[in-house]
Formats: C-alpha cells, sequence, structure tokens
C-alpha cells in the first residue's frame, strides 16, 4: 500500500486514484459500485477464492467486467532434464497446497466465476516461452523464476520438504540453463473475463 501511494502519489493527489486496503471477502464498498475488476495473482493464495468472486460480483454494476490473472503451475517445463528443479517445483505447489492455496487455480477460474454468477465468461491461455529465439529475454526470465523459487526456500527447508542439498542443486540448474545455448522454459498462466449481471 505505501508502494502504491508512492507509485501514484500524483494521480491521488489529483483524486484520480483512491488506495484502499481491505478484506477480500468483505470490501468496504457499495452494492453495484464499480464499472470494472481486476483480480491478480490471488485467488491461489485464499482458501473461499469463490467467494472472493461473489464479493467482487456484489461491488460491481450490473454489465460490469472482470479480469483475473492466475496461475497454473503444472503448464512449468524446462529444458534441459533437470531433476533437482522439478523436485523443488512439485514441493513448492504441495507446500502451496498444504496451505489451503492452490496453485492450478488458473484452470479452474471459469468455473469459479460461473459459481461466482457472473457470465460470458473467456478464458485465454497466456505463455512465457524461452528458447534460442530469445536469448536476453531467456535468460532475464530465468533469473526472476529462479528469484521466485527461492522465495520459498526458507520455509520448504524448514518443513522437511526439501534439503539445503535440493536449494543448491536447484540452484545449480536454473544457473546452468541460463547459460546453455539450446535452453528452454515455458510456463502458461490463465486471463479470465467475465461480466456482472
Amino acid at each position: 500500500v505505501a508502494r502504491a501511494k508512492q507509485a501514484l502519489k500524483k494521480e491521488v493527489d489529483e483524486g484520480r486514484v483512491t488506495i484502499n486496503q481491505g478484506d477480500a471477502l468483505k470490501q468496504p464498498f457499495q452494492d453495484d459500485q464499480f464499472d470494472g475488476a481486476f483480480v491478480c495473482w490471488l485467488l491461489e493464495h485464499v482458501q473461499k477464492p469463490v467467494d472472493v468472486l461473489r464479493e467482487a460480483r456484489r461491488v460491481l454494476k450490473s454489465g460490469g467486467v472482470i479480469y483475473c490473472n492466475e496461475v497454473f503451475n503444472s503448464t512449468f517445463y524446462v529444458h534441459p532434464y533437470s531433476p533437482a528443479t522439478l523436485k523443488y517445483w512439485m514441493e513448492f505447489n504441495d507446500y502451496q497446497w498444504s496451505l489451503k492455496g492452490d496453485p492450478f487455480v488458473g484452470g479452474k477460474l471459469a468455473n469459479y466465476l460461473m459459481k461466482a454468477d457472473f457470465q460470458n465468461v473467456t478464458t485465454t491461455v497466456l505463455t512465457h516461452q524461452y528458447d534460442n529465439r530469445t536469448p536476453k529475454k531467456r535468460a532475464a526470465f530465468l533469473d526472476y523464476w529462479t528469484g521466485l523459487l527461492m522465495s520459498g526456500s526458507e520455509s520448504l527447508v524448514k518443513s522437511g520438504r526439501v534439503t539445503p542439498q535440493i536449494v543448491q542443486e536447484m540452484q545449480s540448474e536454473m544457473q546452468a540453463m541460463k547459460n546453455d545455448p539450446d535452453s528452454v522454459i515455458f510456463y502458461s498462466w490463465i486471463l479470465a473475463r467475465a461480466e456482472a449481471w
């Protein structure tokens, strides 16, 4: 919230943007208040995604549009074969699942939006695919993905899901992919669009 206020200071000062913090299940807004909503990388972390979407529906006007970007972690692929990275990735996802999150929620977005009383639901699969065609983007994405994987390393080691050796091997494999002129990294996520009625 502090970063948003800093980044959007001009817009906030001009009265064009208001920044609020609240509970996604009990938003501090009236019914039928907004023309649109955007949910991004949130539903993977909540226990009741349909309830969050129902609450978004409540504050949308009839005809309002919601867009949702969500993860679909089963699409992750790397070449060359990297067993420590794949083991780490499955433990990363299993740990999120054990916390009652859903690392595969993107595949269920259409069903969830329909359960939350949205209509005209469409989904689009968006993909990062980096190979020899885009070596600089591939290297940058591998760096980004290594950071993402490492963000969970302390919790995964502490919970006994991975060993420090697996973490180290995963990092080595990611670095080797970055240096391999024939490496490939692939990941897809889902963008859903739906309308309130």
